[in-house]
């Protein structure tokens, strides 16, 4: 586990990474993998069943984990990164929002994972900007966008189309549910996915 320290006006917060399969990663996983889950629980709400649905990815998926801790040691901020470099989710506790957390992850994720991307929606303007900041850009060709969702995404995917001189698509949920609009933001030279991987698990326990 590696840590940086940021100070805000209101918090002191250390901002935590965990390598995977790491002594510190499988001692986070196995005493406080429910406590980082219902900061996406918090963040995302009823859709995110209760953080189990990130529970499993990590679990199968053994992703960089980056936390913020308040002073008393409880996890206020949280993001996952694949190894492949996807940007899986990311959150901060409601009242916790503000202080510049989701930047601070981004940032120090960066240091460990330095090719990364990640689908937005366009409406997260906040989000964009930190992204933006840290040197993320919209990927504007669909045969990268392409190799980067790999094949379990790329079947989902509808109505590509350029807004605005971006490239946006919209596709549907794993699961088959809700039909949602993105961009998706590079930053470097992630590897294309070549092959199906347990990103999104069918089965939640």
């Amino acid at each position: 586990m590696r840590r940086s320290e940021d100070f805000s006006a209101t918090c002191r917060a250390a901002v935590l990474a965990y390598e995977p399969n790491s002594s510190a990663w499988t001692h986070l996983v196995q005493t406080r993998l429910r406590e980082l889950a219902s900061v996406f629980a918090d963040a995302y709400g009823r859709n995110d069943r209760g953080g189990a649905l990130h529970q499993s990815r990590i679990v199968h998926a053994l992703p960089w984990i980056f936390a913020v801790e308040d002073e008393q040691g409880s996890f206020v901020a949280a993001s996952y990164v694949f190894r492949g470099g996807r940007r899986a989710a990311s959150g901060v506790v409601a009242k916790h929002q503000g202080h510049g957390h989701y930047s601070q992850m981004v940032k120090h994720s960066l240091e460990f994972v330095p090719a990364q991307f990640t689908e937005l929606r366009p409406h997260q303007h906040r989000q964009r900007h930190s992204l933006n900041a840290a040197g993320f850009t919209a990927q504007n060709d669909w045969e990268q966008v392409a190799s980067l969702l790999g094949p379990l995404l790329v079947p989902l995917v509808h109505d590509v189309s350029h807004v605005d001189g971006e490239l946006h698509y919209e596709r549907l949920s794993f699961d088959g549910g809700e039909k949602r609009e993105f961009v998706l933001l590079q930053r470097g030279l992630p590897a294309p996915i070549v092959q199906s991987t347990p990103y999104y698990p069918r089965s939640v326990p």
